[in-house]
């Protein structure tokens, strides 16, 4: 029997190999799938593949862009993903206010496994749109992390995988290992009798209601 894929995917960018690993690990025996960079640029390329949900990113990355700076450059580009900054030093508040919706951990902390889980918990719920603000405790699109949300909401919408990739700047390959954790979070099974992208699509519209294509959540 296969173990069940991660739901939700996290991407580590530390350039201090052991808290990398470290970090990691955590985060790995708590259920989330994990990628890890150790500086801005190989972070880039891996959100390309990897199509995080969240990011825990390192201030301090050594050479090259800072952690600030990458979160600066996705947060414009891809909205959805949600971002823990993690440093020794304590950011400004003009820098969190200028990094929207950043929470962040001190590495000092990090240690502390219920901290971070609480801090990315936090970051990972942190959602503004109208779609999520809608969506009740007792329903499945409640168990859906904003990507997800954004990915199903593309899917009802009749996009195809290319397409989709297209408006979150990632692979098809990422987006098609997306939208299988999408189908287990809703308990879609493929039985070979329904298409489990229409299940999904209905699911969502039950809900939402009928989705406009190419409109963003």
């Amino acid at each position: 029997m296969t173990n069940p894929l991660p739901l939700r995917k996290v991407l580590i960018v530390e350039d201090e190999g052991f808290t990398r690993s470290l970090t990691a690990e955590v985060l790995s025996r708590a259920g989330f799938d994990v990628a890890e960079a150790s500086n801005a640029v190989l972070a880039k390329r891996a959100v390309l593949d990897f199509d995080p949900d969240a990011m825990v990113v390192d201030i301090e990355l050594g050479d090259g862009p800072s952690g600030l700076d990458l979160i600066s450059a996705l947060s414009k580009t891809h909205s959805h993903i949600a971002f823990v900054l993690l440093s020794n030093f304590v950011p400004t508040s003009a820098d969190l206010d200028e990094l929207n919706r950043v929470s962040y951990l001190s590495k000092r902390e990090t240690d502390n496994v219920g901290r971070l889980l609480e801090v990315l918990e936090d970051a990972l719920r942190n959602r503004s749109d109208e779609t999520v603000e809608k969506v009740s405790k007792n329903n499945p699109l409640s168990r859906l992390t904003k990507n997800q949300l954004e990915i199903l909401r593309l899917v009802a919408s009749g996009a195809t995988n290319n397409e989709i990739a297209q408006v979150r700047r990632s692979s098809t390959r990422a987006v098609e290992k997306s939208i299988e954790r999408l189908y287990a979070t809703l308990n879609i099974h493929r039985d070979g009798k329904s298409s489990p992208r229409l299940a999904a699509a209905r699911i969502y519209a039950e809900i939402a209601g009928t989705p406009h294509g190419g409109q963003k959540l």
